[in-house]
């Protein structure tokens, strides 16, 4: 019988004791929640995991666990999750693969709609920006004139002010008749200052918000059992 190498690498992680982050993603920005491997069995792997974070559990087909005990990281599939008692069961375990350190850029999603605006030699458009980081931003457009490597200036309308910054088309991907442009910053400008303080009040906001989500479905789940 072939043993699953994941498999043997968690039972280890299990025998020794160790703790282990399970990964979910919320408004593009990584949350973790401390977990426990506690049996394994049949392919099927039951933890005991922490809140809060643990509350985006309720919502995911699929996670990730991340581990010292593990060579990289595992994409594993959500069977059930017990929020009450934090038990948590996944199967199908697989490696994520050499792109996964892309999503662990600090990414976050805005509030509330932020319209930008986008300008070439030819023409200047807007559009409604989907997250930002330190290293570019996602942008959605309803017409498409862009092409990977053409160079442009975004206008951000973030609450500090207005941030101009110069980029570049890294990728163009069309979802449900928009296209979502993928912009790199194309140089280190003074103005990312001013993106790092969004990004650091904006992760804020949503571990804040986290920490509600948890708050209120535990209030309701356990109002229900009594």
């Amino acid at each position: 019988m072939v043993v699953d190498p994941i498999m043997l690498d968690l039972q280890f992680v299990m025998e020794t004791g160790q703790e282990l982050d399970i990964l979910n993603f919320f408004k593009s920005f990584p949350i973790t929640c401390r977990a426990r491997v506690e049996k394994i069995e049949n392919n099927l792997i039951t933890l005991h995991v922490q809140p809060p974070g643990s509350v985006c559990l309720e919502e995911q087909e699929q996670t990730i666990i991340l581990s010292r005990g593990l060579p990289e990281a595992v994409r594993a599939r959500v069977m059930s999750f017990n929020l009450v008692n934090g038990t948590l069961k996944l199967s199908d375990l697989g490696y994520v693969g050499s792109r996964f350190g892309d999503r662990m850029i600090a990414r976050v999603q805005p509030e509330n709609p932020l319209q930008v605006e986008i300008e070439t030699n030819e023409q200047k458009i807007s559009g409604e920006l989907v997250d930002v980081s330190l290293s570019g931003v996602g942008v959605h457009v309803s017409g498409h004139g862009f092409q990977r490597g053409q160079l442009i200036h975004i206008t951000l309308p973030l609450p500090e002010g207005r941030v101009t910054l110069p980029g570049k088309i890294l990728n163009v991907i069309e979802t449900n008749g928009k296209h979502r442009l993928s912009i790199g910053f194309t140089r280190n400008a003074q103005e990312i200052a001013i993106i790092m303080r969004y990004i650091k009040d904006r992760r804020a906001e949503i571990l804040a918000e986290i920490e509600r989500m948890y708050e209120q479905a535990l209030h309701a789940k356990t109002h229900q059992a009594g």
